[in-house]
């Protein structure tokens, strides 16, 4: 079996430091998945790569698999300022409560940076409730930025996803988005 590597303290802040600096300008894909990452670092990467207050950078940022859904203050305010790279992948995300992927869908709505989200194979503890669902309604409905989004399911159905029924209703309200180009819910 292989073992998850975790990034120690330093090793993101010099990731951090990297971003930073005009010689990472050239780099469009980080890919950081399943390597201990916290939602604290995850904000502290996306800060770090911002160049324009409000404009994504064009990097494709991997943080999936990773513990985002604890203590995500600083990574949901990321997102809802729109300081973050245009395209991002968080799959296989564990929600073990549902209100975080809440506050993530939140930040999403009035997002005007992310263009390409895959959450595909998120985790939550049960089937999405009522608030989620209708929270899901307002991100179909009222983004208008992203262009294309993956929330795709588990192995056979999407119910091992956990969004299951309570993402039927919010997809009635796709109609009223003029941006979305592309979306998968496969499995």
């Amino acid at each position: 079996m292989l073992s998850e590597t975790k990034l120690n303290r330093e090793t993101v802040q010099a990731i951090a430091a990297y971003l930073k600096s005009p010689q990472s300008d050239a780099m469009n894909h980080l890919t950081l998945t399943r390597c201990g990452l916290t939602a604290n670092d995850v904000a502290l990467l996306m800060r770090s790569m911002e160049r324009t207050p409000g404009k994504a950078r064009d990097m494709h940022l991997y943080v999936g698999q990773n513990a985002l859904a604890h203590n995500a203050g600083d990574f949901i305010d990321c997102i809802a300022k729109g300081t973050t790279p245009s395209h991002l992948t968080m799959r296989m995300v564990d929600y073990p409560r549902e209100e975080p992927f809440q506050e993530l869908v939140r930040a999403l709505t009035v997002n005007k940076t992310i263009v390409y989200l895959d959450m595909a194979k998120i985790s939550l503890p049960y089937e999405a409730g009522e608030k989620t669902s209708l929270l899901l309604e307002d991100l179909f409905a009222k983004n208008a930025t992203l262009r294309e989004l993956d929330i795709s399911g588990e192995q056979a159905v999407l119910e091992s996803a956990s969004l299951g029924a309570g993402l039927l209703k919010p997809l009635g309200r796709i109609a009223e988005n003029k941006s979305l180009e592309v979306l998968r819910i496969e499995r």
